[in-house]
């Protein structure tokens, strides 16, 4: 038992010093060095009996009209 009765050789210090050094810039860097974006995952409906997309677009979307949903149900509210 002759290693534990010598004290720690000085020369182990610097090494010593230097790994806990790089061990407490490991953990304080990881956080800032993160993706600071996450993904935003969409999940899309499958239906097998009719696409709900084509070479011309989206077929659940409505067409384009002069006046919104809005603007119409408020012109058939006011004249009835």
């Amino acid at each position: 038992m002759q290693v534990y009765r010598q004290p720690i050789s000085v020369r182990y210090i610097p090494r010593i010093l230097i790994c806990i050094s790089i061990f407490a810039i490991t953990l304080v860097s990881k956080p800032v060095l993160a993706d600071p974006a996450p993904a935003l995952w969409i999940q899309v409906p499958q239906w097998k009996d009719a696409p709900w997309f084509d070479a011309n677009g989206l077929k659940d979307i409505s067409k384009i009209k002069k006046l919104t949903v809005l603007e119409e149900l408020q012109a058939s509210s006011s004249s009835t």
